[in-house]
């Protein structure tokens, strides 16, 4: 598996979608062949992996050519919030160079497909990403995002939208350089050694107006559970896990599992025992992780977080969290 091979929330095929609606490209178009229905894309519990996010983008490509900017217009178009609790933290940060240690942090939260990384200079840093585990087709375009995409994050952390941030592309410069010096606010190096973005240091040590220490801590906790229940669960256990996240409100039984997974129930208890843990345990620990981080929002009612969670009543969602933490969730305080 490579580092970005890893299930994700709905929202960034529905940022490529509707890109796509935008250029005439109807969503079955965009979806052809990923085995997603449009409708899935509203429904927060849909998974969606990371070689079907590659088949929409090919899907754009092949529709609309790759002479248009798509990736610089895509960038474009995640926001903090796309993001969930990654952009939580990062905008509840005390400066951007402290968002930016965050960010890469837990990277591996987001929709990127570029490794990430970060080289200290006199003037400021480099954000370097390497595209060379990436498929040839859509390298380009995913390159192009992602720095559209950093760019785009930094101004809306330092809500600036014309703060500079140099860019630097690997690959030759298009026909047309406009759009780019649009969406940046320079002109691009192209031909670079690197794909990265130069963030000057007076932009890196400028406070964020929305930094919240109390909100820094308890958004960066969630990022690092998340973050170590990904790489924790590795090996069967893993797979179970990412179904059943896909699906908090309305969890399959162990059968469903074990069949989607071409096994007998059978086969995937003896797996999972032999890996320290339980369906039942798994299912139990998916529902608490998602109760603690939908309770650190502090935007959804106890009530209506018992129902995502798949509890037909508020007091059974009351008993099975006082079951985990000790405490029902109304006195629950995130750490």
């Amino acid at each position: 598996m490579t580092d970005w091979d890893l299930p994700r929330p709905p929202a960034s095929a529905l940022v490529l979608t509707g890109l796509g609606m935008e250029h005439g490209v109807p969503q079955e178009v965009s979806l052809r062949g990923t085995r997603l229905a449009p409708e899935a894309l509203g429904d927060l519990q849909t998974t969606v992996t990371a070689h079907q996010e590659l088949q929409i983008i090919r899907n754009l490509l092949t529709a609309l050519g790759e002479d248009l900017p798509l990736g610089i217009e895509a960038g474009m178009r995640y926001h903090l919030t796309t993001h969930g609790i990654w952009g939580f933290a990062l905008s509840s940060s005390p400066t951007l160079r402290t968002a930016v240690a965050v960010g890469l942090r837990y990277v591996n939260l987001t929709f990127a497909f570029t490794r990430m990384s970060a080289i200290e200079q006199d003037n400021g840093i480099q954000l370097v990403l390497d595209s060379s585990q990436l498929p040839s087709d859509v390298r380009r375009f995913l390159v192009e995002r992602e720095l559209a995409s950093t760019v785009h994050l930094a101004r809306q952390l330092l809500s600036d939208p014309s703060a500079v941030i140099g860019v630097h592309f690997r690959h030759s410069a298009p026909a047309a350089t406009a759009p780019y010096e649009k969406a940046f606010g320079v002109r691009p190096t192209f031909d670079a050694a690197a794909n990265a973005a130069i963030v000057p240091a007076e932009l890196l040590n400028r406070a964020l107006p929305q930094a919240d220490a109390h909100t820094a801590a308890v958004t960066e906790a969630q990022c690092r559970r998340l973050l170590a229940d990904r790489r924790a669960r590795a090996g069967i256990a893993g797979t179970v896990r990412d179904r059943l996240v896909a699906r908090p409100g309305a969890m399959p039984d162990i059968e469903t599992v074990a069949a989607e997974l071409h096994m007998s129930s059978r086969s995937l208890r003896r797996r999972l025992t032999a890996e320290g843990t339980s369906y039942r345990a798994l299912a139990d620990e998916v529902r608490e992780h998602l109760a603690e981080e939908l309770l650190a929002t502090k935007a959804l009612s106890i009530e209506e977080i018992g129902r995502r969670l798949g509890y037909a009543a508020t007091p059974a969602f009351t008993t099975a969290f006082k079951r985990w933490k000790g405490i029902p969730p109304r006195a629950y305080v995130p750490r």
